[in-house]
């Protein structure tokens, strides 16, 4: 949080009201939920037994442990930060939101724009600023988006896994900026044999990656390299606007970019996150065990990410609120007892630390 943000309101008495305290419960008692259910509860139900052996799953299983961590991760950072903006209303403070439903952003550099604000836009403006900006020749600017982002992902830790994932993510923002502003249209020669080249070149870098680094056998390689120019061409080729089914169509494409990366984000280290993609790739087609996923924890599952999904935020937060702050206060005394006896039954192991605490 900037200190022009928060340092003025130390300068005044704190503003209490009992519409600060009721918008401060509300955020409150939807962290908690969010934190301990769509957090907590999945990762101890399901995802922490895929990541600490991937290779007793199949790669349905493992696949679908990538989407709980997707949610898992973003249900407790966001979680935590509602419980803090709640807390922080109820002592007469206003602190800036840090999360804009992510995961409905159309393209990467908008997922960032909406993912844990106020480190992006700190690094954008006492990183990417000084380092020029936007300012400069092409190659420059490429150069200063790349570190940038780089240095996003590796704020998260020093290990192999993000350098890979730190890597990963700023090179598909260099990739969004350059498919933003390129040319369309039809191409000369030298363009198309430029395209040519650049695909070569991402295939071999991908294909490198995959037998040097993950230690994947030549098939694995060669498939994952191929996948690598596909959604290279496909993303390209797309129309940047158009019909609603177009927009679904970036929307799923930049949310699966974020959830195959989650590989490394998750992984305890490189041999996992080895292992991971190795049983991605095995199409084994084995499908889900039967018992692996309870009833409630598909529920769940299915309603987290097709709430985050679906749903417009601004639109929900408004009629959940209005609807909350006409109950008596019994019933919303009622509702926390609710919720932390739901919390104390569903998680017998106790509260687990925030995943963003270690970074």
């Amino acid at each position: 949080m900037r200190a022009h943000e928060f340092l003025p309101q130390l300068h005044r008495p704190p503003r209490l009201s009992a519409e600060t305290m009721t918008r401060g419960m509300y955020r409150v008692m939807i962290g908690v939920a969010k934190k301990a259910i769509l957090g907590d509860w999945i990762a101890s139900q399901f995802t922490d037994a895929v990541f600490n052996a991937p290779e007793n799953y199949t790669s349905l299983e493992i696949l679908l442990s990538l989407y709980a961590f997707t949610l898992q991760l973003y249900a407790d950072f966001s979680g935590y930060t509602d419980i803090a903006i709640g807390v922080a209303l109820m002592l007469g403070f206003v602190l800036p939101e840090n999360f804009e439903r992510p995961y409905q952003a159309k393209n990467l550099g908008e997922f960032w724009r909406r993912w844990h604000m106020t480190l992006s836009t700190w690094l954008r403006d006492y990183v990417f600023f000084p380092l020029g900006g936007s300012k400069g020749s092409p190659g420059r600017v490429y150069f200063n988006l790349w570190l940038t982002m780089f240095l996003v992902g590796m704020w998260h830790g020093a290990s192999w896994n993000f350098i890979l994932y730190s890597n990963i993510h700023a090179l598909a923002m260099v990739f969004n900026r350059w498919n933003r502003l390129r040319k369309r249209g039809t191409g000369t020669a030298k363009t198309r044999a430029m395209w040519v080249t650049g695909m070569l070149l991402l295939f071999g870098a991908v294909y490198g990656l995959s037998t040097a680094v993950l230690q994947l056998g030549q098939p694995e390689s060669l498939g994952l390299g191929g996948f690598a120019v596909l959604m290279f061409l496909i993303v390209a080729r797309l129309p940047e606007t158009g019909t609603a089914w177009n927009t679904a169509l970036h929307v799923l494409l930049t949310f699966h970019f974020t959830v195959l990366s989650r590989v490394f984000f998750r992984a305890d280290d490189l041999d996992t996150s080895r292992k991971m993609i190795a049983g991605l790739l095995r199409f084994d087609a084995h499908g889900i065990r039967e018992g692996l996923i309870t009833p409630a924890v598909w529920t769940v599952l299915l309603f987290g990410i097709g709430y985050h999904l679906l749903t417009p935020k601004g639109l929900v937060d408004r009629e959940t609120y209005a609807v909350f702050r006409r109950l008596p206060g019994p019933l919303i005394g009622l509702l926390l007892a609710a919720l932390g006896l739901a919390i104390h039954l569903l998680l017998s192991s106790g509260p687990r630390a925030n995943i963003y605490f270690q970074f």
